[in-house]
């Protein structure tokens, strides 16, 4: 019994000690863990505030959705921090969501309290889908807010399309707004927010300024009616009676009079009296705003459309380039030709008149080169060219790499870069280009290569490179050194009049005297706009040199600066002396400030199109949520400004936009456009269709072709008869595509005299031929006529 009691004494001390030390093994763990911080993730089902501030801050910085939730355990254990809980992908996207909200808030109260506003926008497309990017400026004094407004689709880029988008865009803004407890507690009417709309900067296309006039039209009918609804609360009913009444008098006029009147339906009536109540209005504000000081409306009135600096200067460009291509007027050999495989082909063993239309379709010059060029060395499409050859052969060569300007992906001032660049390591590239022909097995070069190495021997070819990257170091980057200023994005467009008036003084300089850059003396004292030292001193050098050898160097940089002085006239018209912009006080400038190019909205396109190959499968709401976000420091107005209650709203908004199906509606809509587009135009064509298969059936039917040419003279005729038959002709014998039809179009053939000129033309064309016969096709409906020889129409 005393050893059963010893075993059983020892069995309980051992379970004993492994209990103590259980025990001391918890105690050390909570101990432990009471010291570790913890990451709450969700507690309760429910994910804190702050958890949703950095997971909207980890998407604003580029991580997936997928992401979050590995980097977030990823930092935690490296940190020594414990994650309590877990979140989904749904939840991360509702959340990034929730910032998008929370931007539109913020973007509707800003505007409360700016003086005034400026917006911007741009479009492009991607993936032949339309998209437009917005942006809009806050100014308060001398302080500007840029806030992202986001990006939207659209089914096609006319004027009426864009208008419509931007009030979609902004009442969705000030709806959201309005929605929330802020907005509940102090509501904003959508037309304050266009009253301090004062200006936009697009760019320079015919759409742009249209644009600008249908938006100013939206703007001017909110003021007067948001003045008129202001003063209708304000009048006596005594003194608003007349003016109704006589409103109520000039609907029944309308209408057709008392009887008419009184034959509308009740929807009728309901229209006709809201239309009356809308005459008013508008009556009533413009009453307003007429006895306003003349200060205020002026301020009323303001809204300015400046164009794009960085296009006024590519379009520069572009003009230099039309002018340079003087050669066939001089009798000078002009640059060879950069053909395509096809016309090359067509010119090679084609005859004479495929060898005339493949010239005349083709080009050559700098410009072209410099487009071959980069599709050569640095092509969009990574599986085309010779990009990290091209890069490697240089290191190798120079000991560092660099990358061919983006011509391929016609990358702002590429073209002028790639001239220079060309120019500075011409015989280098001349060297590579035998490397990449030699080390084929053929030991020939393909057709691209071939035309590269065609024009990097062609003296006239570089002739234009050497202008080009002239004009590069004297006016493209000393005008955007100055255009865009020590800080970038400061600058204010409505302030860059003197600057554009000194450019075009200094082109005409150099118009005058090119000199000023050929010289051997010269220098960028003289040659450079700012007077500052050439952006890339190695490629005025190198122009230097290779004058000697360029006969025509003088003249076509004349002609091109002449050729871009011509176009910086047109594309700065809004800073003539007599303009609004130059009249503008300095406090109105403020008010009106604008950025001095539409790199924003450049940019924000930019985004959107590397988003789209990288996140193919991403909302453009989940997007827009992301950049804005980012982009509007909206995180700093949520920790500021959101109240709880303010939080509990975003999460809900994002929950309805989340679920909505507002992704999938925006592709259908798309897709129901671009159905109803096609209808139209089929309908279109075949209207037209009709139209001609009907007008070739009269012409047929009604009117026979004179051959005799005795009864063609100006006493014998009338402009009835030679109108039908020139119609008759150009119909059945002159039908030939556009370039070979003999006859002169009708606006030519402006008297009696010049259409019986051409009409005995055609005659004698159409009798030289044998008088053929004219055959109509009967699946049109129509029928064969044979033409009569002695067959004569006239009307005496």
């Amino acid at each position: 019994m005393q050893n059963k009691a010893l075993r059983l004494q020892v069995r309980r001390a051992q379970h004993q000690k492994a209990r103590a030390v259980e025990v001391a093994e918890s105690a050390t763990q909570a101990a432990t863990s009471l010291e570790k911080p913890t990451l709450v993730i969700k507690a309760k089902g429910v994910i804190p505030d702050t958890t949703r501030t950095l997971i909207r801050d980890m998407i604003a910085l580029g991580l997936k959705v997928d992401q979050v939730t590995g980097v977030m355990n990823a930092v935690a254990q490296a940190s020594g921090v414990t994650v309590e809980g877990e979140v989904s992908n749904r939840s991360i996207r509702r959340i990034t969501l929730e910032g998008l909200v929370a931007s539109r808030c913020q973007i509707a109260w800003e505007s409360l309290n700016a003086d005034g506003i400026t917006l911007s926008c741009d479009g492009t497309t991607i993936k032949n889908i339309n998209y437009d990017s917005r942006y809009l400026h806050a100014n308060t004094g001398t302080s500007h807010q840029r806030r992202f407004l986001g990006i939207s689709s659209a089914p096609n880029h006319t004027s009426d399309t864009q208008l419509h988008g931007w009030k979609t865009h902004t009442q969705e803004i000030f709806d959201t707004y309005n929605e929330s407890p802020r907005g509940l507690e102090n509501p904003l009417d959508i037309r304050s927010f266009l009253q301090k709309v004062h200006g936009m900067l697009t760019d320079h296309a015919e759409d742009q300024k249209r644009l600008k006039k249908l938006f100013e039209e939206w703007r001017h009918c909110t003021d007067r009616e948001l003045r008129g609804e202001r003063a209708m609360a304000e009048i006596a009913p005594l003194d608003l009676l007349p003016i109704l009444a006589e409103e109520a008098a000039a609907a029944v006029e309308r209408a057709g009079g008392a009887e008419s009147w009184a034959q509308l339906t009740a929807e009728e009536l309901e229209d006709v009296n809201l239309g009356i109540r809308q005459a008013v209005i508008s009556r009533l504000g413009e009453a307003t705003y007429q006895s306003l000081p003349q200060s205020e409306r002026q301020l009323a009135d303001l809204f300015i459309h400046a164009g794009c600096c960085m296009h006024k200067e590519l379009n520069s460009v572009k003009g230099g380039n039309t002018r340079m291509m003087f050669w066939a007027k001089t009798g000078v050999q002009s640059p060879c030709l950069l053909m395509n495989r096809d016309n090359d082909a067509a010119a090679q063993t084609g005859s004479s008149v495929a060898r005339a239309k493949a010239e005349e379709r083709s080009s050559g010059g700098a410009v072209k080169l410099a487009e071959l060029a980069g599709a050569l060395f640095r092509h969009k499409d990574d599986k085309r060219g010779q990009q990290d050859a091209t890069r490697y052969f240089f290191e190798a060569t120079l000991g560092f790499q660099f990358s061919f300007p983006d011509t391929s992906n016609t990358r702002y001032q590429s073209y002028c870069e790639a001239a220079g660049e060309l120019l500075v390591h011409l015989q280098l590239y001349r060297n590579f280009l035998e490397i990449v022909r030699d080390k084929k097995e053929t030991a020939s070069a393909n057709h691209l290569t071939s035309n590269v190495w065609k024009g990097l021997h062609d003296v006239p070819t570089i002739t234009e490179l050497c202008a080009l990257a002239l004009y590069s170091q004297s006016i493209s980057h000393p005008y955007m050194r100055e255009v865009r200023g020590p800080q970038d994005g400061l600058t204010n467009h409505l302030d860059l009049g003197p600057l554009h008036d000194r450019l075009k003084a200094h082109m005409a300089c150099v118009v005058a005297d090119p000199s000023i850059l050929l010289a051997p003396d010269a220098t960028y004292v003289k040659g450079s706009l700012d007077g500052k030292p050439w952006e890339r001193p190695e490629v005025f050098a190198t122009v230097h040199e290779l004058a000697p050898n360029l006969p025509h160097l003088r003249e076509v940089v004349v002609e091109f600066f002449a050729g871009a002085a011509e176009t910086w006239e047109r594309f700065t018209a809004e800073y003539a002396s007599t303009g609004t912009i130059a009249k503008l006080s300095t406090v109105l400038r403020d008010r009106a400030w604008m950025p001095s190019t539409n790199d924003e909205n450049e940019g924000a396109l930019g985004i959107l199109r590397l988003s789209a190959r990288s996140s193919p499968t991403k909302s453009l709401h989940q997007h827009n949520a992301q950049v804005m976000y980012r982009l509007n420091d909206t995180s700093t107005y949520i920790a500021t400004w959101a109240s709880p209650e303010e939080q509990r709203f975003y999460r809900q908004k994002a929950r309805e936009i989340d679920s909505g199906g507002l992704e999938r509606k925006r592709r259908a809509d798309i897709a129901a456009d671009n159905e109803r587009t096609a209808k139209k135009k089929r309908d279109e064509r075949k209207a037209k269709a009709d139209k001609k298969t009907e007008r070739r059936a009269r012409l047929a039917r009604d009117i026979t072709p004179i051959s005799d040419l005795t009864k063609l003279t100006l006493a014998r005729t009338t402009v009835k008869l030679i109108d039908e038959q020139l119609d008759w002709h150009r119909e059945f014998f002159d039908s030939g595509p556009k370039d070979t039809k003999k006859i002169p179009m009708k606006k030519l053939l402006t008297n009696k005299e010049l259409k019986l000129h051409a009409l005995i033309a055609a005659v004698e064309r159409y009798n030289a031929a044998g008088r053929p016969e004219v055959r109509i096709d009967a699946e049109e409906g129509l029928f064969e006529n044979e033409v009569d020889d002695g067959g004569y129409n006239s009307d005496e």
